[in-house]
């Protein structure tokens, strides 16, 4: 039983650690945590591993599997079961499906999969139009014809999606706590975290280098909120602000600026592209806090701001 003293961020770190309690239970109080934080980016990906993921967008890599395919041969005299397809021999558009399987349930889903017995291992079907289309490319010796075909799915599988998302959720948690460790003191230490950093803990620790998924409306946005156009050094605290500390880089940049000029025809100068490539080498260096990944839309977003293209 957790204390009434216990902090939310406490309360979540106890609650991801103990794996009696339901992983929607967590990520419904990981709601209120984004609220406080006002995290439109934390906000999306829990209401994504509650709800489930849309058909249309991209999810996480955690819930992305490649696995075998699996069929059925009926010939004249014999029912061949659990053939292994040789999906090589079938067209792109035909092998990508068959060798690619996203799961987009939500997490409630995911937990009752993962408490079966082994032999109920799930089987993801292929849809009977493709079954009939893969008869033409599928030859076997002796004749028989393929009646259905599917993707395996265990139960460990689902178990390890479960697992990614609370150890996300938990090193998103223990970075917050660096960069500001009264978050497990109060909730007035959580509206104080400033919003560019809280986009980027969720980056770095939910998304990693993956592309961003749901996400990207506040990501940039709240970065370019921290600049004003014209002002060299707003522009220059909000680098700051986002991990660049290396003074020298940010004297350089300010150079690259005014060797550069006025910059009207939305196009960034010789001197600037050259500084933001050295910026982008630093942050695969680790020399930058921030995902490699990440580098390149935050300089282009907050200069852009800067030269008042935005």
């Amino acid at each position: 039983m957790l204390s009434n003293k216990d902090s939310l961020v406490e309360q979540l770190q106890k609650d991801i650690l103990d794996s009696s309690v339901p992983l929607a239970d967590i990520l419904r109080k990981a709601k209120v945590l984004a609220s406080l934080l006002k995290s439109e980016d934390l906000m999306l990906w829990v209401d994504a591993e509650l709800k489930g993921y849309a058909d249309a967008g991209d999810i996480p890599t955690y819930r992305k599997f490649h696995p075998l395919s699996y069929g059925t041969l009926t010939g004249i005299n014999a029912v061949v079961r659990n053939v292994l397809i040789p999906v090589s021999v079938l067209p792109d558009n035909m092998r990508e499906y068959a060798e690619n399987l996203e799961i987009r349930d939500g997490v409630g889903e995911i937990e009752a999969a993962a408490t079966r017995s082994e032999k109920e291992n799930c089987r993801f079907p292929w849809p009977a139009e493709m079954v009939i289309l893969a008869r033409e490319y599928i030859q076997v010796t002796g004749g028989g014809t393929l009646t259905d075909a599917w993707r395996p799915f265990s139960q460990s599988d689902f178990v390890d999606i479960l697992d990614q998302i609370r150890t996300r959720l938990l090193d998103f948690l223990l970075e917050l706590q660096q960069i500001n460790p009264d978050v497990l003191e109060s909730e007035e230490a959580l509206r104080s975290v400033p919003a560019e950093k809280t986009s980027m803990v969720v980056y770095n620790n939910i998304y990693g280098n993956e592309n961003v998924v749901a996400t990207g409306r506040s990501f940039t946005q709240t970065v370019t909120q921290e600049v004003v156009s014209g002002d060299k050094q707003s522009l220059i605290e909000h680098l700051r602000s986002i991990g660049l500390q290396d003074r020298d880089a940010l004297g350089d940049l300010e150079s690259a600026i005014e060797q550069d000029g006025d910059r009207q025809q939305k196009s960034f100068g010789k001197n600037v592209k050259a500084w933001m490539a050295k910026m982008i080498v630093k942050a695969m260096d680790g020399a930058w806090e921030v995902a490699e990944d990440t580098a390149p839309a935050l300089l282009k977003a907050a200069l852009s701001k800067f030269y008042g293209w935005d």
